[in-house]
C-alpha cells in the first residue's frame, strides 16, 4: 500500500477527568444486571447518579448555612 493512500490520522484527544471511572461504573453495573434495554438502563442509571449528585450538593449547601 502506497503511503500516500494512507488516510489514518492519529490525534490526541483529551479524556475528561472522571470519564474513565464513570465508564467503569457503568460497565460493572451493566455486566452485573444484564439489562435487556441497554440504552434505557444507562439513561436511568445516569439520571440516578445526577440525582445523587444534586442531593449531595443541596445537603452540603444546607450544612454550610
Amino acid at each position: 500500500m502506497d503511503s500516500s493512500q494512507d488516510t489514518t490520522v492519529m490525534r490526541r484527544i483529551k479524556i475528561p477527568e472522571g470519564l474513565d471511572a464513570l465508564l467503569e461504573q457503568i460497565i460493572k453495573v451493566v455486566l452485573k444486571i444484564q439489562p435487556e434495554n441497554l440504552e434505557l438502563f444507562i439513561a436511568d442509571y445516569l439520571k440516578k447518579l445526577i440525582g445523587i449528585r444534586v442531593e449531595g450538593a443541596l445537603n452540603k449547601a444546607a450544612e454550610d448555612k
